[in-house]
């Protein structure tokens, strides 16, 4: 392993300008990443209860469709009904038992619209389909007869060469944004809105210039609720000052904070729009118009993309949870740099290099980049004991560290 050192490097709250996006938990892509991982860790459990092990799998491919809406203020309805399809590998048996991966996929789907899509009717309202395959040029990979054909429980060996980047702390703006959402959610056992006529494909982006924070928000209106043009504005107006006050009380110290919310209605000028224009939704997303969702394409594992920082370019969603190391290494990255962030009171980003075929935790190169001066030997030594654990798999699974809903409740 090769470690390199870099001090005295830049936190994005000291760059002159900072940009940062997230999908929030209704969006099509967000949707698309949560049931990939939801399937995943669904899948892993029910391999861990009947078989002690968990099945080669990799579920990361998955196509959210939206279907067509009828609406305008005081109703609305669905006319055609969203479908889900569900790509990758999953192993279909071991030792000769059989496991019905259409009927977890399934029970998956229609729970996780179910959470984040609450008003949806998901018997009606939701078609699914299973194009999971079993197909490898290993014998046995996707169909092992025992142990021995799951040679990552003996030995395990990283699956690609990558490079994986985790980072400590937040920073300001990166905070914001997901505190922007967290507003509109009270957080019991599922997420529920704070608002009844707030849906929940919330997209905040934030720019920054030096001190001054600007946030633009789309947030979907539900249609029953808004009877009126008037009425809409009001609400508008309503959740933009009390997101502005929220802000400004938890951020207003550190930085000068401007929101604008679904500023597309400055285009409309009609005064008599019939809600033509607006972000109004029958079930609060816009798969509502017939968007469409594809795993991989939104937040990073943090839950954001943070425009000017190093990111990891693969998606973590629906991967292998004990040997991709492209998920393995961006919980292991995150916790490096949580862990020597703390200790020197620092910002700190870590980048690992694995190569295919080598040792899974014996990384091939880390880079540590801090913004004050450390000691090498105990950064060594933080790395060495983090990657001697191997509890990485168990919290992946039980803790759900990678489902969206999770990066809501990140504190600094």
């Amino acid at each position: 392993m090769d470690l390199y050192i870099k001090e005295n490097s830049i936190n994005p709250d000291q760059l002159p300008i900072e940009i940062v996006e997230r999908k929030g938990l209704g969006h099509p892509d967000t949707i698309a990443d949560g049931i990939a991982e939801a399937v995943s860790v669904e899948y892993s459990k029910y391999c861990l209860e009947n078989f002690g092990v968990i099945l080669h799998h990799n579920v990361d491919k998955i196509l959210v469709l939206g279907g067509r809406c009828k609406l305008e203020y005081g109703q609305g309805e669905l006319l055609k009904p969203f479908q889900v399809i569900v790509g990758g590998r999953m192993s279909r048996s071991f030792d000769g038992r059989k496991i019905d991966i259409k009927a977890i996929q399934a029970k998956v789907v229609k729970y996780y619209f179910k959470k984040v899509l609450p008003r949806m009717n998901e018997d009606k309202d939701l078609k699914f389909c299973s194009f999971t395959t079993s197909s490898s040029r290993i014998p046995y990979w996707f169909s092992p007869r025992n142990i021995d054909d799951l040679p990552e429980y003996k030995n395990p060996h990283a699956n690609d060469t990558a490079t994986i980047v985790g980072f400590w702390p937040l920073s300001i703006l990166e905070q914001m944004v997901l505190a922007s959402e967290r507003y509109f959610y009270d957080f019991g056992q599922k997420p529920c809105m704070r608002f009844d006529f707030v849906g929940s494909d919330i997209k905040i982006m934030a720019l920054r210039r030096k001190k001054e924070a600007k946030l633009i928000l789309c947030v979907p209106f539900q249609v029953d609720k808004i009877n009126n043009q008037k009425e809409y504005f009001e609400r508008k107006e309503t959740i933009e000052r009390g997101l502005q006050e929220f802000l400004k009380e938890k951020f207003g110290g550190l930085l000068n904070i401007a929101v604008k919310i679904n500023t597309q209605d400055q285009r409309v000028k009609n005064n008599d729009d019939m809600g033509y224009g607006r972000y109004l939704t029958v079930v609060g997303s816009a798969l509502d118009y017939g968007e469409e969702g594809v795993s991989g394409r939104g937040n990073r594992c943090r839950g954001l993309i943070s425009v000017m920082r190093l990111s990891t370019v693969e998606s973590v969603y629906g991967k292998n949870p004990v040997y991709h190391v492209g998920k393995v290494y961006s919980l292991i990255t995150n916790t490096i740099a949580q862990q020597i962030g703390t200790k020197f009171n620092c910002g700190v980003t870590i980048v690992i290099t694995t190569r295919n075929g080598d040792p899974l935790y014996s990384p091939y190169n880390i880079v540590v980049e801090t913004t004050k001066k450390v000691d090498k030997s105990t950064i060594q030594k933080i790395i060495l004991d983090q990657l001697e654990k191997r509890s990485w798999t168990n919290r992946i699974i039980t803790e759900g560290v990678f489902l969206p809903e999770n990066e809501l409740r990140y504190e600094k």
